[in-house]
């Protein structure tokens, strides 16, 4: 009662300041006071009958009246100030096993808000609608690759589920539910400005006049013609029964229209046709993964079911939805749309995606066919029997692609189906993107592994890297090799070299990467009381990726199509600064044929303070970078591996006599020691350069003299002969179009 009465004080006080300006209003004050005086009487009527129980009646309580508020401004002074001790309430009492309740209150929002946040949903939805139809226009135009293009689309419907739950569980309930009401609210309120009448029917998008720029505007942007597709294709789906269109039902598609420049309704007309016959499609590959061995080794095996493959398109996971509910959503609306867009926007050129894929699929299994012309016995225990397993089971699903297995079994599952001039697969060049980025993500783990496994490319790095710096006469020209320059550049000197990049052939042969001390060392010299120093005692260190993109969509593209893709702030973040320091080198780089072609510029910048992206900032990070990052999983490490295999047996033939004589046959036990070779050459050579300064022959410096080993100018010879008389110094470079 002592804090109500300082309350009510202090209100007065206030108030009878209002009072001195004209026009001031007091209603809110006056209500406030009135609220604690009804507060203060509570507590006054509760005192007087607990001082009635205990015969207290002599004490008298004061009720303060609500009638004249400002009768008690006439006995307060001016300048009166309270000066009291502070009030200190004591917590209510609490059972000790109870648990505080923990309540976050929220404002109800009304249908106004809620329609606007629809409105909001929208236009940032076209804004991202925008951004796709550019990135498949860049595709097009060939400045970006397939899964680039495919991989950052499919990351943004990913995206949209988000703000599409949020409609979902905060705005549909306040309209029943109904997702078609708020439709036809968003219609009204775009309309009635207009007209000035209220639309009770929306007319179906074929009645829509082309001149009729109001209602044409108004039907696009709300989606109304794919809205009202979709919805009456829910009525042909029966359970147990694929919904077969007849070609032709509705005209025939054209991919040659320019969609930019027909009428609206033509546009919408041919966007009806794509829809119809690409949904029984959709309908087929959303089931494929229910038969099992549908597919043989491409379903992925997650949570102990079989997964369905193509649902790592959302597309084709939110068609399999609605065939099974029947009830088209929001989202799959907005998916379609875009499956439109990107068809409008390649035409004809939208078969380009399943021909990549397809020539994809071959390029590698032609690659797993020349291991066995060029690959050497695979190492004692770098290798198990298992890879090769694994190896065979993945170019089953790569031979299943070359021959486009799916597309026939998706016909297949219903008898007597009348076939279309097109597949789904020509018709949607994301799906073949990302089933494309499924298979050169684990073609590029199956070549690492490889690569460690055998050590080529390391060992011919190394041997390279010296022949360049040691092998070669001042003044004599020595071939750049590309591929090899592009292996340093995407895994750094650290993983290549062991540290520093070496500059001398003492650098050269000191490197921990040459020999593996225990593992490596033929089995004469391994069992030797004293051995050279041949290797660090750490080892040799594999290729390892390094890319920071690429490891977010292994889950999802790899292992279970469910898992999704989940970016942090700090990953984007890390992402942004790589990719503006890669644009930063290759602008004062102009050598570099790497980096010139992967000159982004980073259009959407996040404000330093803000915590959150945007989805279009997150996008053209996202697709910066998988320019970057993707050449990693594009450049084909098997094929490099045997090229590297091939010039290793080389220098191993030039040198194998003198070795021979040196060291004897146990200098290299079998082909699976090949890599060793390396160590050798450069052992040698630098024993040679320690022997001429023995005999006080000055390397370095002024009047230095130029001493070489024999050794390492017959392997400089082998090489320059490989790259100058092959041409195939760049091969891995032009299979990846840089």
């Amino acid at each position: 009662m002592q804090l109500l009465n300082r309350c009510i004080s202090l209100r007065y006080r206030c108030l009878k300041r209002f009072l001195k300006i004209p026009g001031a209003s007091t209603q809110s004050h006056a209500h406030f006071i009135d609220v604690l005086n009804g507060v203060y009487n509570t507590f006054v009527v509760h005192l007087k009958q607990m001082a009635s129980s205990t015969d207290e009646s002599t004490k008298t309580f004061t009720y303060k009246s609500t009638q004249n508020r400002f009768a008690e401004l006439e006995s307060k002074q001016e300048d009166e100030v309270e000066d009291l001790p502070d009030i200190y309430l004591p917590e209510p009492p609490c059972p000790p096993s109870a648990t505080p309740a923990r309540i976050r209150c929220t404002p109800e929002p009304d249908q106004e808000e809620l329609i606007i946040r629809v409105l909001a949903f929208f236009e940032d939805m076209h804004d991202i609608r925008d951004e796709i139809v550019a990135i498949w226009e860049r595709y097009k135009s060939r400045q970006i690759d397939l899964i680039t293009a495919s991989v950052t689309t499919n990351t943004a419907l990913e995206l949209l589920k988000k703000p599409n739950e949020d409609i979902v569980k905060h705005v549909l309930p306040a309209f029943g539910g109904d997702f078609r009401l708020v439709i036809a609210i968003l219609y009204n309120i775009l309309t009635m400005p207009h007209t000035g009448r209220l639309n009770r029917q929306i007319v179906n998008f074929n009645l829509i006049n082309d001149n009729d720029i109001l209602n044409t505007t108004i039907y696009d942007h709300l989606l109304l013609p794919l809205n009202q597709l979709l919805h009456g294709m829910s009525d042909v789906i029966v359970d147990g029964f694929a919904p077969i269109y007849r070609p032709g039902h509705y005209g025939q598609y054209n991919p040659n229209l320019d969609f930019h420049n027909v009428p609206v309704s033509q546009r919408w007309h041919q966007s009806q046709i794509l829809i119809c016959e690409s949904f029984t499609d959709y309908f087929l590959l959303g089931n494929l993964g229910d038969r099992q061995g549908a597919i043989p080794s491409a379903p992925v095996v997650g949570d102990e079911k079989n997964t369905n493959l193509f649902f790592i398109d959302e597309i084709t996971t939110e068609m399999s939805h609605f065939s099974k509910t029947k009830k088209p959503t929001l989202l799959l609306i907005i998916y379609c749309q875009i499956f439109v867009d990107i068809n409008l926007v390649l035409g004809s050129d939208a078969k380009r995606g399943v021909s990549e894929l397809v020539q994809g699929a071959t390029d590698m299994l032609k690659t797993f066919d020349r291991r066995k012309q060029h690959e050497v016995q695979p190492p004692n225990g770098t290798w198990p029997k298992e890879n090769e397993m694994i190896v065979d089971i993945f170019r089953h699903e790569l031979d299943i692609w070359k021959t486009m297995t799916p597309q026939r079994q998706m016909y297949s599952i219903v008898p007597n189906h009348m076939s279309v001039q097109l597949s789904l697969f020509e018709r949607d060049p994301m799906l073949c993107g990302l089933v494309l980025f499924r298979l050169r993500m684990k073609y590029q783990q199956l070549g690492l592994t490889l690569v460690n496994a055998y050590g080529a490319v390391l060992s011919t790095a190394h041997l390279y890297t010296a022949c360049k710096n040691s092998g070669v006469e001042p003044g004599q020209p020595f071939p750049d090799w590309p591929d090899m320059n592009m292996v340093i550049e995407l895994h750094g000197k650290e993983d290549i070299f062991g540290g520093k990049f070496p500059r001398t052939i003492d650098d050269s042969n000191a490197s921990r990467h040459v020999f593996d001390e225990k593992k490596n060392l033929p089995s004469n010299l391994r069992n030797r009381k004293s051995k050279p120093p041949l290797a660090s005692k750490s080892g040799p260190k594999g290729l390892e990726d390094h890319t920071q993109l690429l490891p977010l969509f292994l889950s999802k593209y790899v292992r279970d199509p469910s898992a999704g893709t989940t970016f942090s702030i700090n990953t984007i973040d890390t992402l942004q600064t790589d990719v503006t320091m890669d644009r930063i080198k290759s602008e004062e780089d102009e050598n570099s044929r790497f980096y010139s072609q992967n000159k982004t510029i980073i259009r959407h910048k996040r404000k330093h303070k803000s915590p959150k992206m945007s989805i279009l900032q997150v996008l053209s990070i996202l697709e910066a970078g998988l320019i970057s990052e993707s050449t990693s999983i594009r450049f084909d490490y098997i094929s490099f591996h045997l090229r590297c295999l091939k010039v290793l047996k080389q220098v191993q033939l030039s040198a194998h006599d003198y070795f021979m004589m040196k060291i004897g046959p146990g200098y290299q036990e079998n082909d699976s020691q090949l890599s060793f070779i390396t160590g050798w050459i450069l052992r040698f050579a630098a024993n040679s350069g320690q022997a001429a300064e023995a005999l006080g022959i000055k390397r370095e410096g002024r009047n230095a003299s130029l001493v070489q080993s024999r050794r390492l100018v017959d392997a400089t010879r082998v090489i320059k002969e490989f790259l100058s008389k092959t041409g195939e110094g760049d091969t891995e470079i032009k299979k990846i179009g840089l």
